[in-house]
């Protein structure tokens, strides 16, 4: 009987340890996936924002005629290097202690941010290939003059040759006014999933635990700095608000 309750008391302690062992190599298994999946979001975030700074400089302060059929085509550039930007997608894996820990909202943001990193990015690309081809067009008129700023002037010969040229920037017009839209979108929905990240992240790993996130101080700042002024209506709104500017000065 006491050699039964040995037995019976090493066992019981046998699987109280094994269960101990297991809890923690759980527990430094979801970290490492809670930290693979704030990788993921951070080169998502980091990308993104710059795609976005360079769209910013681009349009704010830019003015254009007023009554202009494609103000942010003429005013936008293609932007260099995102042939090298790779599509981001959270692993089925990664994700699952999130959705151990009730957090289906969050990875819900998590997924829908990576989609529409993707489109937008690819769209952006596809925007320069329009441009590109758009070039090839303006490149058979005849230079006029080149400005300070690089803006070149010229005159087409032939009416169908102007008229292919104002089809393709009415094209361009309306690829590019919802991509700007999907801009905005994407970047206020990262700024969102950043400031929650940290939060969402302990609820996984518990209390204790050195948890990943984004310095608050840092997204306060981009949203400052920015302020979301990319819209389709931004260029066009500014040309309006700069011609009114200058006839008011000369009453």
């Amino acid at each position: 009987m006491a050699g039964g309750l040995a037995s019976y008391l090493l066992a019981r302690r046998g699987s109280k340890e094994l269960m101990r062992r297991d809890a923690e190599e759980r527990a430094v298994t979801h970290r490492a996936k809670v930290f693979r999946v704030f990788s993921e979001f951070v080169q998502i975030f980091n990308s993104f924002s710059t795609t976005y700074g360079s769209v910013w400089e681009d349009i704010a302060g830019k003015s254009c005629q007023l009554g202009d059929h494609a103000p942010n085509q003429r005013i936008l550039r293609p932007l260099a290097n995102l042939g090298s930007e790779r599509d981001i997608r959270f692993s089925a894996d990664d994700i699952a202690p999130f959705f151990e820990a009730g957090r289906d909202n969050f990875v819900n943001d998590l997924l829908f941010c990576a989609a529409k990193y993707n489109s937008t990015m690819e769209s952006l690309r596809q925007f320069g290939r329009m441009k590109e081809d758009l070039i090839t067009l303006i490149s058979a008129a005849e230079l006029v003059e080149i400005k300070e700023d690089g803006e070149a002037i010229g005159k087409v010969g032939e009416k169908k040759e102007y008229l292919k040229i104002k089809l393709a920037e009415v094209r361009i017009e309306s690829f590019i006014r919802p991509t700007l839209d999907h801009m905005n979108d994407l970047m206020r929905d990262l700024l969102d999933v950043a400031e929650q990240f940290h939060h969402e992240a302990k609820a996984v790993l518990g209390e204790g635990q050195r948890v990943p996130g984004i310095n608050p101080s840092d997204i306060t700042r981009f949203r400052e700095t920015f302020g979301f002024v990319i819209s389709p209506d931004s260029a066009a709104a500014h040309g309006a608000r700069s011609e009114e500017s200058e006839s008011s000065e000369t009453k």
